[in-house]
């Protein structure tokens, strides 16, 4: 196996069609480093099973934000120098930077079985089941309004519908959810564009100089003082019920685990739904049969499972390695960051048959696209029913779809952890 194999991960080729070159590093690279901008080492890894043991083993590869402070306070003491401690603004209790990295997905160990724990006590079976009726309003609501001449950008549609379930969620009206995303989404780019692991500070003063952080924490501030006032049957009301108490949550705790939950449950069912509609008018033959099947649960179970398999969505979280590890490629090193593709993951040609071929009768179905591990997907069986009530949907209302354009020419949005349409125009009949 050469060790001096490079891959192209940025261009707009890869992103219309990332799977061949996916192809190719599980066969000949599937441990593939590739250096950061400041030095660091990133790991794509891209077959099935070593993404499934990575994410298997939180002792080795971890999500805790607090071994990245350790790893940044060795690398400080390393050069001499004492961390300094970060400062909170003049307007807010804790460094802004508290407020986004106290969720589930960046803990491990008792304090994620903790935040799992009160998730799970809202996330409940009785809960999604409630939702099918509240969901389906939506969608044909939200149908009503965007469909015009018998036309549809689906990827508006699927934005717009995911927001206002996660407004429901929350508790908050579609407008204030709109601006929920749009403020933590500008908060996630400056977090994400900070390479280097000692610079935590340069952090917070990038977040305390973006207006973005301290605006939404001002807006915490207010929602959650008028829910603490007058509790409702959502999300923001039940984290607060476990506020300051023992093994509860502090308020930056409530913050950040609303901050992760609009991230996540708008990334995954907006992204695979187009790209669900998508797959199916690229093979009428399978529309056809879900459009004779769409009121048989395990059909459409069965559908669903295919679809998040091939339109996987998310390509992974990271992970930083806490001791060496050695792999065919080199020695992976603590500190390096390791990226499990599921992406990749999902195309493995030695689980799945044909696996580059759509099948929405495929069964056994042993996708990984809502995580394995300790950090399975909390809002699983929320974004399935969202994305079967959708689909159900337009099966059931709409006798015609098809392309709108050339399907050739449509574009994939340019980013290396997320896959999802730019636009999906289609043409549509009752």
């Amino acid at each position: 196996m050469s060790n001096n194999i490079e891959y192209d991960l940025q261009s707009d080729n890869f992103f219309n069609n990332p799977f061949p070159t996916y192809a190719e590093m599980r066969k000949n690279k599937p441990f593939y480093p590739q250096k950061t901008p400041a030095g660091h080492t990133v790991w794509w890894i891209t077959r099935y099973d070593d993404c499934k043991n990575i994410l298997a083993d939180s002792g080795v590869f971890t999500r805790d934000f607090n071994f990245l402070t350790r790893m940044a306070q060795m690398a400080q003491a390393a050069q001499g120098a004492q961390a300094a401690p970060i400062q909170a603004t003049t307007t807010t209790k804790r460094p802004l930077i508290d407020y986004f990295t106290s969720h589930l997905l960046l803990r491990e160990g008792k304090e994620h079985r903790k935040l799992k724990h009160i998730m799970s006590t809202f996330f409940t079976k009785k809960l999604i089941n409630s939702l099918k009726d509240i969901l389906e309003k939506k969608a044909e609501g939200l149908m009503q309004y965007q469909l015009q001449n018998g036309m549809l950008d689906v990827v508006q549609y699927s934005n717009a519908f995911t927001i206002q379930v996660i407004s429901h969620i929350l508790g908050v009206s579609d407008q204030d959810g709109a601006f929920l995303l749009k403020q933590i989404s500008e908060i996630l780019t400056i977090i994400d564009a900070t390479d280097n692991i000692s610079s935590f500070n340069e952090l917070e003063k990038s977040l305390q100089s973006h207006g973005a952080a301290t605006n939404l924490v001002k807006y915490f501030d207010k929602l959650c003082e008028a829910k603490l006032k007058n509790p409702q049957h959502d999300l923001i009301s039940t984290l607060l019920q476990f506020k300051d108490q023992k093994e509860g949550l502090a308020e930056h705790e409530i913050y950040s685990m609303v901050a992760v939950l609009i991230i996540a449950g708008y990334t995954t069912t907006a992204h695979v739904i187009p790209s669900a509609i998508h797959s199916l008018l690229l093979h009428p033959e399978q529309l056809k049969y879900l459009q004779q099947n769409f009121a048989d649960e395990k059909v459409m179970t069965t559908a669903i499972n295919e679809f998040v398999r091939f339109c996987t969505p998310v390509m992974g979280m990271s992970r930083w390695t806490t001791k060496d590890v050695k792999v065919d490629s080199g020695i992976i090193k603590m500190g390096d960051i390791v990226m499990p593709n599921i992406i990749s993951a999902n195309r493995d040609e030695t689980v799945f048959e044909d696996a580059e071929k759509f099948n929405v009768k495929r069964d056994p179905n042993p996708h990984i696209a809502f995580g394995y591990g300790d950090h399975l997907c909390a809002g699983m069986h929320l974004a399935q029913l969202e994305i079967k009530v959708v689909i159900r949907y337009f099966l059931s209302k709409f006798s015609q779809m098809q392309f709108a354009g050339e399907p050739d020419k449509l574009k994939w949005q340019s980013h290396l952890l997320f896959r999802g349409l730019e636009s999906l125009p289609i043409r549509m009949e009752k």
